[in-house]
C-alpha cells in the first residue's frame, strides 16, 4: 500500500487504484483472490505489476464491488468469511534457532553456472536477447559470496543436513559455524554423502557439538495450506539471530521425484539448505534450489524443498557414504495447451528447436494422440507418459495433422 504509481509505470491495460503484495502472483493465481488474514477477499489478483517495484499487484474489492452489483442486478454478495487472526512465529524463531549454521565453503574450483534456459522458440525463428535481460539473468545466475545455510540435526555426532548445491564443485574445505554462538567459533566439518535428485547432502564436524539432536520424523503428514517456516543463516555476521521467512505450502508431490514440496515462504542464495518447520515447530523439508535461470526468472514467488518423509528415508544411506547423481530427465520438446478440447488429444502450441519432436518431423498445431501405443487424452498423460520412459529411448508417435492420421518415431532427449 507504500505510495502510488503514475498510470504509465503500471504494466497491462488496468491503470486504476491497487493493492500491493509479496504473495506469490503467477499465471496459476491471475484472476483469484486476495485474502486478508481475516478471511476477507481484499482484492482480484492481476498479473500487472510496477516496473519500478515489481511486487504482486490486486484490483481492490471496492474497485469490483460496484460492478458486481452493475453486472449481478439481483445478486447479493455473501458475507467474507471470518477466520482466526494470524499466528506468532516467535516461540520457533527462539527455540530452534539453535540448530541453524552457517557454512563457509572454500573452493579450489566453483561449480559452472548452467547457463540460462531460453524461452522455446519456433524452428527458424531467432530473436536475440535484450542487453539488460542478459544483465539480469547473469545476476540470477551468479551466487554471491557468503555462508551458505545449514540444520544441525545430531549435534553430538556433528551431523548436518544442507543443500547439495552448497557443497557442489571442488571444495577445498568448510568451516561450520553456529548462527546462535556468540563468539562464532568455527569447526572443520567434511561431506559425508549426497543426492543431487533431492538436493540433499550429509557433512559431519571433525568433533561433535553441544545440544539436543533435532527430531526429523514429528511433522506428521504434510497438507496444502499449512504453514511453513524458514530459518536461514544471516548474513550479517555479527548478529546471532538467524532470517525468518514465513509462509504456506502451496503444493505436495512436486517435480519427477514427487518428493518435493512448493512454498511461498521466501527461498534465496542465503537459505538454500536451511530447515523448513511448522506452525507447531516440527520439522518438515529443507529448502532447496531445484531451479535453473531462464529468461521469465526463477519461480514466480515460489519455491521447492526437499520433504521430510524423503529426507528420513535417505537419511540413513547418506550417514554410510551413498552419493547419488542426478538422474537424468527425458525430453520430448513440445509446449502444449492445457486447456480441454472437443477431441482427444493434446494440441502443440510450440516444438523446441533441436529437441526429439522436431527431429521425428512434429510441428506446430499437430495434435498428439498417442505416445508408445498408449492413448493421450490430456497433457497430464503426456506428461506422465514421458516421465515413466527413458533418455535415448525410441518412442512411437500417432498424431493428426490436418485431419490425417501420421505415425512418427522419436529419441527422446535429456532435458536441459
Amino acid at each position: 500500500k507504500e505510495g502510488k504509481y503514475y498510470l504509465e509505470q503500471l504494466t497491462g491495460k488496468y491503470k486504476g487504484e491497487v493493492i500491493e503484495t509479496t504473495a506469490a502472483v503467477n499465471g496459476g493465481v491471475d484472476g483469484g483472490p486476495l485474502i486478508s488474514d481475516k478471511g476477507k477477499i481484499r482484492g482480484l489478483i492481476i498479473l500487472s505489476y510496477s516496473k519500478s517495484r515489481r511486487l504482486g499487484l490486486a484490483i481492490p474489492s471496492k474497485v469490483i464491488k460496484p460492478l458486481l452489483v452493475k453486472y449481478m442486478e439481483n445478486v447479493k454478495p455473501k458475507d467474507d468469511l471470518e477466520l482466526s487472526s494470524a499466528p506468532s512465529f516467535e516461540n520457533i524463531f527462539h527455540k530452534l534457532s539453535p540448530y541453524v549454521v552457517g557454512l563457509k565453503v572454500t573452493y579450489e574450483q566453483k561449480p559452472k553456472i548452467p547457463d540460462p534456459t531460453p524461452l522455446p522458440r519456433e524452428p527458424g525463428v531467432t530473436k536475440p536477447v535484450p542487453q539488460d535481460v542478459m544483465k539480469e539473468l547473469t545476476e540470477y545466475s551468479t551466487r554471491p559470496d557468503g555462508l551458505y545455510s545449514g540444520v544441525l540435526i545430531e549435534p553430538s555426532n556433528g551431523y548436518i543436513l544442507t543443500s547439495f548445491h552448497n557443497i557442489d564443485g571442488k571444495i577445498k574445505e568448510i568451516k561450520v559455524i553456529r548462527q546462535s554462538d556468540i563468539d562464532k567459533k568455527e569447526y572443520s566439518a567434511k561431506v559425508i554423502g549426497w543426492c543431487q535428485d533431492l538436493d540433499l547432502a550429509l557433512l559431519k564436524t571433525e568433533k561433535g557439538l553441544p545440544g539436543f539432536n533435532l527430531e526429523l520424523n514429528k511433522g506428521g503428514e504434510l497438507k496444502v495450506g499449512q504453514w511453513a517456516v524458514i530459518l536461514g543463516n544471516n548474513p550479517d555476521p555479527s548478529t546471532v539471530n538467524p532470517v525468518m521467512t514465513v509462509g504456506v505450502v502451496s503444493a505436495l508431490g512436486r517435480l519427477v521425484s514427487g518428493k518435493a514440496m512448493q512454498l511461498d515462504a521466501g527461498i534465496n542464495y542465503a537459505n538454500i539448505g536451511a530447515p523448513i518447520f511448522d506452525i507447531d515447530g516440527n520439522f518438515i523439508g529443507l529448502a532447496g534450489l531445484f531451479a535453473r535461470p531462464v529468461e521469465w526468472g526463477w519461480n514466480s514467488g515460489v519455491g521447492l524443498a526437499t520433504e521430510a518423509s524423503a529426507i528420513n528415508g535417505l537419511l540413513s544411506d547418506l550417514k554410510d557414504g551413498k552419493k547419488t547423481e542426478k538422474t537424468p530427465v527425458p525430453f520430448l520438446g513440445v509446449q502444449f495447451s492445457k486447456g480441454s478440447f472437443d477431441e482427444a488429444g493434446v494440441n502443440v502450441d510450440m516444438v523446441v528447436e533441436g529437441a526429439a519432436a522436431g527431429k521425428a518431423g512434429i510441428k506446430k498445431d499437430d495434435i498428439l494422440l498417442e505416445f508408445n501405443n498408449q492413448l493421450v487424452n490430456t497433457w497430464r498423460d503426456l506428461i506422465n507418459f514421458i516421465r515413466n520412459s527413458k533418455v535415448d529411448e525410441k518412442v512411437k508417435l500417432k498424431i493428426k495433422r490436418k485431419g490425417k492420421i501420421i505415425e512418427l518415431e522419436a529419441v527422446l532427449g535429456q532435458r536441459p
